[in-house]
């Protein structure tokens, strides 16, 4: 048969286990607050949530302290905390200042402490460090400050957040900014449009200006009367010109012309020599040469036939 079991033993036990782990954190919590230290007090204007007693305070990364209290500052609107800095540590990093209980950290005017959050977990801590004193000013606070003060900065998220208000809050002027930019880009556009479309115009114009202009130079110049006088000369010179070479054609062709009337002066000359050899060779030279006349004369009159401008041009050079 079981025994059966004691909830009230395994109750017992678990917060006996809760209280042990709380009192060795309490323990362990005013031990650190025992080490020599020195109290410096802050003013932070944001949120301080998951910041709590016992959080630590870091120089760029080493922790130099601890969390001592938190409260309200007297303008009731940024949080009042209470800094409990280790001299052992600021000896150690060469940020102290003094001996014994005269020891006090070196706070030079670009020091400022900032709230930082801790990895993923939420919980914050306070970090110690150097800023631009221009673009990170010490705040100005409407109450006195006790003389072991550190002016604090705003944190990353403060600053992000106050970026992104303010480009929410910029969003509208920046809208009609654009819209004001559009509108005039829109108006320039037109402007440069109807600029571009006239000066088209009028270099169109311009150039056909002096196009005519230039062909009514070349009309005057032409002496076009003059010309056609010319023209109408030469052709009625040309016209009687071929008139003469077709008479001198018709004198030398049919059975009535000059050739014609040659040949019968040879055949006739021919029976006359046949009886006289002396005479036959005189007349066979001079026919000869009358035949070589006729011939040249022939070709010019074939000549002519085939280009009768050649009396008003003269004959071409041989090639």
């Amino acid at each position: 048969m079981a025994t059966p079991t004691n909830h009230w033993k395994v109750g017992l036990f678990d917060v006996m286990g809760f209280v042990m782990a709380l009192c060795a954190l309490v323990y362990l919590g005013v031990e650190g607050l025992r080490k020599n230290h020195v109290r410096y007090h802050t003013y932070i204007d944001e949120p301080v949530q998951g910041l709590d007693v016992g959080s630590p305070i870091q120089f760029r990364g080493v922790k130099v302290g601890q969390v001592a209290e938190i409260g309200i500052a007297p303008d009731r609107r940024r949080v009042h905390v209470v800094c409990a800095l280790f001299t052992r540590n600021l000896s150690a990093l060469g940020l102290a200042v003094g001996d014994g209980d005269e020891m006090r950290m070196a706070v030079p005017p670009e020091m400022r402490i900032q709230l930082v959050v801790q990895g993923i977990t939420g919980l914050k801590a306070l970090q110690i460090d150097f800023f631009d004193p221009a673009a990170t000013p010490a705040p100005a606070l409407p109450f006195p400050v006790p003389p072991t003060y550190i002016p604090s900065a705003p944190s990353l998220l403060t600053k992000l957040g106050h970026s992104v208000n303010d480009a929410v809050d910029r969003v509208p002027e920046i809208a009609d900014a654009l819209l004001r930019v559009a509108s005039r880009a829109d108006r320039l556009i037109e402007t440069l449009e109807r600029a571009e479309l006239a000066q088209d115009a009028d270099g169109t114009l311009a150039r056909a200006d002096q196009a005519f202009a230039s062909l009514q130079k070349a009309i005057d110049h032409a002496a076009f009367p003059a010309l056609s006088a010319q023209a109408q000369r030469a052709l009625a010179d040309f016209e009687t010109t071929v008139q003469r070479a077709n008479a001198v054609l018709a004198r030398l062709d049919g059975k009535d012309g000059i050739l014609a009337s040659v040949h019968r002066t040879s055949n006739a000359l021919g029976d006359a020599v046949s009886t006289s050899p002396p005479l036959a060779e005189e007349m066979v030279a001079t026919l000869r040469e009358v035949q070589e006349a006729a011939a040249s004369f022939r070709r010019f009159t074939d000549a002519l036939e085939r280009n009768p401008e050649m009396l008003l041009k003269g004959r071409g050079e041989r090639q």
